[in-house]
């Protein structure tokens, strides 16, 4: 049991006690007690048990106290006694507090019209209600509960408000965590992919010119070692992201447009016939199209090397006044019936990275059989 519960029932027990003492014992100093017993003591039950239920139906109890106290009066002798009284101002400051604003209103109309009538049938002694004093504080009481009602209900909202910001804030946390993964994944994917192609084709190569021609096979070696290494350069610093030393991450910086001849280099070794046409005076970037390009140039090479085999591949760069383009086409000259596209998180990657940033992005066949990727992504932003 809720311990307010405790206290209200606590309350209405002790006033039906000590009115039950002035019923069976003698009355307090200025209270009359007229009238047949049980008469007298279903009242007193009615106006005092009530009150255990004030907070949760306080409507209910005000109609029932009151309507007993008037009840009471028409039928026979006066009963006035003190705890009665208090009963109704008990009910009156819990109608104000706890009831909405109409209920509030009929629940002290019900007060004041009872304790008038109560006044004129009264026995004009000290215990009679004032006429006009005894519902003015009935007033009073009420409009105190009606204040204190108005500032709980104030607190309560702003509490529910900044419970609800709190949900919000820990949603919007959730969210963000799982989109950090989410891109970490995706660099994961974009770097390692990309260096694991490269090694896988390499290393292929490498063995079959091994005896006939060591000194490229050499060359092949050393490559794969170099793109061994760029992998894990690139999976150490995307991993210190989750971890607690960032030391690694700040010393890494993340690739950019201006390292992709170097990408290109690696294709080109890793036995890709790749042309690289930049058109247009090149400028700064905002650094989420800086890497998004990089990425996608990247993406681009790894499906032509893994996907079309030894093709022609031409990569374009051309900067526009409010746009940068990339495309990158390769002719499948090698591919042998496969497409030179990502079949699963690439492809999505470079979807969500151009749209991360506001750009399209179109992939697909071109009407002579080549495989293109074109995207376009907003320089609005750059400096």
């Amino acid at each position: 049991m809720h311990r307010s519960t405790v206290a209200d029932s606590a309350l209405a027990l002790l006033l039906f006690a000590i009115a039950l003492w002035e019923l069976l014992a003698e009355p307090l100093v200025d209270d009359v007690v007229r009238g047949p017993f049980a008469l007298n003591l279903a009242t007193i039950a009615l106006v005092t048990l009530p009150l255990a239920a004030r907070r949760v139906a306080p409507l209910q109890v005000a109609a029932t106290v009151f309507a007993a106290i008037a009840a009471r009066a028409l039928i026979a002798a006066p009963l006035e006694l003190l705890p009665s009284f208090l009963a109704g101002l008990v009910a009156a400051y819990s109608v104000g507090i706890h009831a909405r604003r109409w209920p509030s209103l009929l629940g002290i109309a019900l007060a004041v019209a009872a304790i008038e009538v109560a006044a004129a049938r009264g026995t004009g002694g000290e215990a009679t209600p004032d006429p006009v004093a005894a519902p003015v504080f009935l007033l009073a009481v009420w409009a105190v509960g009606r204040v204190a009602g108005s500032r709980h209900d104030r607190a309560h909202a702003l509490a529910r408000d900044a419970a609800e910001r709190d949900r919000h804030r820990e949603e919007d946390a959730r969210a963000a965590v799982a989109a950090e993964r989410r891109r970490i994944a995706l660099e994961l994917h974009d770097a390692v992919s990309h260096s694991l192609a490269l090694i896988v084709m390499q290393s292929a190569g490498a063995q079959g010119i091994m005896r006939s021609q060591p000194e490229r096979a050499e060359q092949s070696l050393r490559a794969i070692e170099r793109a061994g290494r760029e992998g894990l350069t690139e999976m150490r610093r995307l991993l210190g992201l989750m971890g607690e030393d960032r030391d690694d991450t700040e010393r890494s910086p993340q690739p950019r447009l201006q390292s992709v001849q170097t990408l290109i280099d690696g294709a080109r070794q890793a036995g890709l016939d790749v042309c690289f046409e930049p058109e247009g005076e090149p400028r700064a970037v905002p650094p989420a199209v800086d890497l998004s390009a990089y990425r996608i140039v990247q993406e681009a090479l790894t499906n032509a090397a893994k996907h079309a085999g030894a093709c022609h591949v031409a990569v374009a760069l051309r900067w526009q006044p409010q746009t940068l383009e990339l495309e990158i086409t390769n002719d499948r000259a090698g591919a042998s019936g496969v497409d030179g596209v990502a079949s699963g998180r690439g492809l999505i990657g470079m979807h969500e990275r151009v749209a991360l940033v506001g750009g399209d992005l179109e992939v697909g066949h071109r009407e002579n059989g080549d495989f293109a990727v074109h995207a376009r992504l907003p320089l609005q932003s750059a400096p």
